[in-house]
């Protein structure tokens, strides 16, 4: 399988990696402490993948010339719209919860989430139950990113492959001076869950990431190759990118469950995003080139999951929720803590990716009606 189509110039590898990431925010998301790319990881990887899709796609287009907040929103519309519908949907299917249970909620306060998550403003609140589907905060990252990118890449455009790679580093260097703001915070003041989310669900900070993966981008164009056959230095390369994003994920999941360094708190504060960052970048880099870790993750399994994970991300939290639910009532307390991994990952995986492959069809049939997102 090669790591680029023929016909329209996409990077079909970089699904591969879609899938990859995505099995960091299942196994995490169903208690998996130990994967060898955590969720958290994961996120970084997304949004890094972003951004340097987005460059790719648009660095030597037109259609993104006209700048302005109308324009812009347009834009924004056009790539988020059936997302938007989706996390719609995934909204009201939890808001049963909201009315239900030990914990009810007024009706004051449901309207309000109700009107915060539509608008995708969630991830800017530091309180997670402002999130009815607790994952969808990342909208709020999306949002913000594919909002400014017309801007982003009017200017990334300019950058030449060492003024990008410098830029790297500097992302990477603003983040862990970020972290170490919240480390301090954290001490002084005890703001513990505002620090996290500061680093990690605030979207300002996740366009980093974005940013980042915007410079990642300007380094392809300018420096890739279309060569049937990697060499060896590739193949370094590839296995460097991948074995260190593995050792740096195992190095959080140590420190965030205390086993090591416990006592400075900065170190949790660089595992909500920053220490994946470089070692992330590389890891994109390397997926969108053909080399041995390219063609040993990229298949037809991979690459079909890989287009299905704009979907699942916000589907898997809705199957998990239904299933916990129906497992502690129907079977126990018990039952649930102890097979609740399992279910999660046979029946939950199988009812998010059937779900995921229905709405695709949705968003396939929408498109061909209405003449399709404008590229």
């Amino acid at each position: 399988m090669g790591y680029a189509s023929n016909g329209n110039n996409k990077i079909e590898s970089l699904n591969a990696l879609r899938a990859v990431a995505f099995c960091g925010v299942f196994l995490g998301h169903s208690w998996i402490v130990m994967a060898p790319i955590g969720g958290t990881c994961a996120v970084s990887i997304f949004l890094v993948l972003s951004g340097f899709l987005y460059t790719y796609r648009y660095y030597s287009r037109d259609c993104v010339e006209k700048c302005g907040i109308r324009e812009n929103f347009v834009f924004l519309w056009n790539k988020l719209r059936y997302i938007w519908i989706l996390a719609m949907m995934t909204m009201i299917a939890l808001l049963p919860f909201c009315l239900l249970g030990d914990v009810k909620e007024s009706l004051l306060t449901i309207a309000c989430k109700i009107i915060i998550n539509s608008l995708m403003l969630n991830g800017w609140i530091p309180v997670s139950e402002w999130s009815i589907n607790r994952v969808s905060w990342y909208m709020s990252s999306q949002l913000l990113c594919i909002f400014l990118f017309p801007w982003i890449i009017k200017r990334v455009r300019k950058l030449t492959v060492k003024k990008a790679k410098h830029l790297i580093f500097c992302g990477f260097a603003l983040d862990v001076f970020l972290a170490a703001i919240a480390a301090l915070g954290h001490e002084l003041y005890e703001f513990k869950f505002e620090m996290g989310w500061a680093l990690y669900t605030f979207p300002v900070a996740r366009l980093i990431d974005f940013y980042m993966g915007c410079c990642v981008g300007v380094i392809y164009v300018h420096k890739h190759t279309y060569s049937e056959n990697a060499d060896k230095r590739a193949d370094v390369f590839a296995i460097a990118s991948l074995v260190s994003v593995v050792i740096v994920n195992y190095f959080a999941v140590f420190v965030v469950n205390d086993v090591i360094l416990a006592e400075y708190s900065i170190f949790k504060m660089l595992v909500s995003s920053s220490v994946f960052l470089i070692p992330v970048c590389s890891l994109v880099y390397t997926f969108a080139n053909d080399n041995i870790i390219t063609r040993l993750f990229t298949n037809k399994f991979t690459l079909f999951i890989g287009r299905l994970t704009r979907f699942m991300y916000l589907i898997h939290n809705v199957v998990f929720e239904y299933l916990g639910r129906i497992i502690w009532r129907v079977l126990g307390e018990q039952y649930y803590l102890d097979y609740r991994i399992f279910v999660n990952c046979t029946l939950g995986v199988a009812l998010t990716i059937g779900i995921a492959y229905i709405y695709s069809i949705f968003v396939d049939e929408m498109k061909n009606k209405f003449i399709g997102v404008i590229n």
